[in-house]
């Protein structure tokens, strides 16, 4: 069994984009925090899988002999997260299909009152 840590990654230009790393190497990065800016040097760039995408991009990168540092500077410009919304009704074109990971929250379709 093939098992792997998955990262969502957001940088400065608001792009998403999914990071695996393979389980191996996965001790070499265990400081990586949710929230914090880093610099990341030699990593791959590989074709995303066509199957269950975490983001919806034509590449993803991974983690081998990667070079991340935390840099000491909070750069407001980068955002905390991001969402890929999809309207409520184009969800029914996605069902049956395993391209995209997608959540739904929930629609609201009638607010019912009554009185004591």
């Amino acid at each position: 069994m093939n098992l792997s840590v998955d990262l969502v990654l957001l940088d400065e230009k608001d792009n998403l984009i999914h990071e695996s790393i393979r389980k191996s190497f996965v001790g070499h990065f265990r400081d990586i925090q949710e929230g914090k800016i880093y610099r990341i040097k030699s990593f791959r760039v590989v074709k995303n899988k066509d199957a269950y995408k975490i983001v919806n991009h034509k590449y993803m990168i991974r983690f081998y002999t990667t070079f991340v540092k935390l840099l000491k500077t909070y750069d407001q410009l980068i955002a905390k997260q991001k969402f890929e919304l999809v309207p409520f009704d184009e969800l029914k074109f996605l069902a049956d299909k395993n391209t995209t990971l997608t959540n739904v929250i929930r629609e609201t379709v009638g607010i019912l009152t009554w009185k004591r």
